[in-house]
């Protein structure tokens, strides 16, 4: 199957929702079981890939108090989200330059967890793709078709690895106050952990069987007076070359 370059965005945007709402400071840290109504009304990003032209995207979300996520723009491209009556996303429509270019669609089982995606290219009725999930006692994800994942005991995630290959990804977190708290449904833009009020990723490495990095993300914060994050920097690097660089706003209700 050719992938093309409209396939590789989206699936580089859709991965974006573990990172662009991520949070840590250096600043003296909020009480992690701390109640707050604050929830996040969008984000916006501003992206460097590879030396290309910046690129900005910004997620939004309901504005009738639900704070479940509507959609990502992105220049004349947008994801839409569509849920169902459990208020589970069971399909994600993104459009490129208005027109449906990839629809997702989304199975859950008995306990709500998700169990099986559909993948659908263009205007496709048959899948393209398909991918199942398959959780543990703990409702943890530990494992796609492709991936396998484990966890700290914080609940969360600690590593995974792509299936039959040699490389471990580890990810690091703080113990701060997440704004994400309040966002619904938190477990499709936070799978990767299985405590929403758990810390917010500072770090990921991914290491070869030499346990050297070959891929690695750094997140860096800056906080308002109210230690709520305003502002992010997110720099990707492969080896020794930085390939990426990325800020993102938050903006608050």
């Amino acid at each position: 199957m050719i992938v093309t370059n409209s396939r590789i965005k989206i699936f580089y945007i859709l991965s974006l929702s573990f990172i662009i709402l991520s949070c840590s400071s250096d600043d003296a840290p909020v009480d992690s079981n701390e109640e707050t109504n604050t929830v996040l009304r969008s984000v916006n990003i501003e992206e460097k890939l590879y030396g290309e032209a910046k690129i900005e995207y910004t997620v939004t979300y309901n504005t009738d108090g639900d704070n479940y996520v509507r959609k990502i723009d992105f220049g004349s491209n947008k994801v839409e989200f569509f849920y169902d009556d459990e208020n589970n996303i069971v399909e994600e429509r993104f459009k490129l330059n208005g027109t449906l270019n990839q629809r997702t669609v989304y199975k859950y089982d008995s306990n709500n967890r998700r169990s099986k995606k559909e993948v659908f290219y263009n205007d496709n009725t048959t899948p393209d793709e398909i991918g199942n999930y398959t959780f543990n006692s703990k409702n943890q994800l530990i494992s796609t078709d492709r991936e396998t994942f484990t966890y700290d005991e914080d609940g969360n995630l600690a590593t995974s690895q792509f299936i039959g290959g040699e490389n471990v990804t580890h990810y690091r977190y703080d113990n701060k106050f997440r704004p994400d708290k309040n966002l619904k449904p938190i477990n499709y833009f936070f799978y990767r952990t299985n405590n929403s009020l758990g810390g917010n990723i500072v770090g990921e490495e991914e290491k070869n069987g030499q346990g050297n990095d070959v891929y690695k993300q750094t997140w860096e914060y800056e906080y308002s007076n109210e230690n709520l994050p305003i502002k992010r920097t997110l720099i990707i690097s492969e080896g020794s070359s930085e390939i990426e660089s990325n800020t993102a706003e938050y903006i608050y209700n």
